[in-house]
């Protein structure tokens, strides 16, 4: 590639480029400014035309191997693009959610021209759509790091800055905050099923009475048999009356 060409192409990529900040400022003051569904869905649609623009350039500066600041600057663009639209989702969810509350908008399953509440869909979304706003809102509720961090783990990583990319990253952030939830509702599980933490002081002692009485009766029957199949159950081995006569031993022995 020649000297000229090359000034050439990155002269292309970089009239592309020009105008993102302005379309991206203007598209967050919009957001800023929403006050009605409609207007936050106007605010999401211009972020929407700021990323296809930054993606455009993205491209265009890639392919012609333009200056490095310049695929910097255009991926800078797409990550803020993004964000307004996450935003504008959380947004979304809001006013939903406000509209039906006023009477505006019907909730689920009460729609019918009699009543005169207009559907989500009027407003050109989709039951899935105000699902997912949903979604996000909470997600980004208990973490409100989260969009941020997803972003620019996506940067980090040598990824584009897609909405494909950033819709995974922000469910597999869903998914582990939902698994580290269970696992903490396991670790302070008692064998009764109990939440140590909603345990009272006065508890304490019965409660131990009942474990130690569980670990004794637990090891009669341990000894009772031998060479049983792992997957048979104890009922199927001990009788009911033997079981009532450890039971009853095992709580003497407790006490």
């Amino acid at each position: 590639m020649t000297n000229v060409a090359r000034v050439s192409q990155n002269g292309a990529a970089l009239a592309e480029i020009r105008g993102l900040p302005a379309m991206i400022q203007s598209a967050a003051a919009r957001l800023a400014a929403a006050e009605s569904p409609a207007q936050v869905l106007v605010a999401k649609e211009e972020a929407g035309f700021a990323y296809d623009a930054a993606k455009r350039a993205a491209r265009l500066a890639k392919a012609m191997d333009a200056h490095a600041e310049i695929l910097t600057v255009a991926r800078r663009a797409q990550v803020d693009a993004l964000e307004i639209e996450a935003l504008a989702e959380v947004r979304i969810a809001d006013e939903v959610d406000r509209c039906q509350a006023e009477g505006i908008l019907c909730s689920r399953g009460r729609w019918s021209k009699a009543n005169g509440l207009k559907p989500v869909h009027d407003l050109g979304l989709s039951r899935k759509d105000v699902f997912d706003a949903r979604q996000l809102r909470s997600l980004i509720a208990k973490r409100p790091a989260a969009l941020k961090t997803a972003l620019q783990d996506i940067i980090d990583n040598g990824y584009e800055p897609t909405r494909a990319i950033l819709r995974r990253t922000l469910r597999e952030v869903r998914v582990n905050a939902r698994r580290k939830s269970a696992d903490r509702q396991e670790t302070f599980r008692l064998i009764g099923g109990r939440d140590i933490r909603h345990v009272s002081w006065l508890e304490i002692s019965a409660l131990k009475q009942r474990a130690q009485a569980e670990v004794a009766l637990l090891t009669m029957i341990e000894g009772h048999a031998g060479n049983v199949e792992p997957n048979k159950r104890i009922g199927d081995v001990i009788g009911d009356h033997a079981l009532v006569d450890m039971v009853a031993a095992s709580k003497g022995g407790a006490a």
